[in-house]
Order: C-alpha cells, then structure tokens, then sequence
C-alpha cells in the first residue's frame, strides 16, 4: 500500500484544496468586479454634480450657501474645564496632581471633623 495508500487516503484533501485554490480568486474576483462597479457609479454621479455646480447651478449653489450659513458652529475645545482629557501632561504628572487634589479633600474634610468635634 505505502505511498499510493497515503495517496488515496488524503484524495479528498486533495481535491477540496484544488477546487477552493481555483474558486477563492474567481470569487474574489466577481467581488471586486461589483464593487468597483458601484465605486464606478458613485464617481460618475458625484461628476456630474460638479459639472452641473460649475456650469449653471446657480440656484443649487444659492441653496447651500444658505444651508451653510445656517448650520450650527462646531465647539473648539481649546483646553478649558470642558476638557475631560489631555495628552500634554505625563500619566505621572495627571496621578500626582489627581492625588494630591485628593489629599486636599482628605484633609479638609479632617479639619472639618476637628472643628466639629471640639465645639
């Protein structure tokens, strides 16, 4: 039996490998036909919107100018309290400074107690 008997053993191993090793790439393929199909379509609609803005749509480009002036600010955060994180200072500095607000905390609710406690 020896090498034909590993042979006819493994055929179906064999045959599956060769049949998907020849359909993944058509099927990729046929995939990649659809969407360069529909990325084929979406640049020629997006085309044909420029060249309508540029040639005569006057009263498209009216229409978002006004949409533009009407659209809402976008809010910079600039690094004041509505600032929940920022990457200038070092884990270490953010721990140290978070640690020593704590403290101040601890101690003034300490002294807060001692002055209660002795009225």
């Amino acid at each position: 039996a020896g090498f034909f008997g590993v042979v006819q053993a493994g055929y179906p191993l064999l045959l599956v490998y060769a049949i998907l090793f020849n359909v993944i790439p058509a099927v990729r393929y046929l995939n990649n036909q659809k969407l360069n199909e529909q990325i084929t379509k979406r640049n020629s609609a997006r085309r044909k919107w420029l060249t309508y803005l540029q040639v005569g749509g006057s009263q498209v480009t009216r229409k978002l100018r006004a949409a533009k002036s009407l659209r809402q600010k976008m809010k910079r955060l600039v690094g004041g309290a509505d600032t929940a994180y920022d990457t200038r200072k070092t884990i270490e500095e953010l721990t140290a400074e978070k640690e020593a607000g704590d403290m101040k905390k601890f101690d003034k609710l300490l002294g807060d107690q001692d002055n209660n406690a002795f009225q």
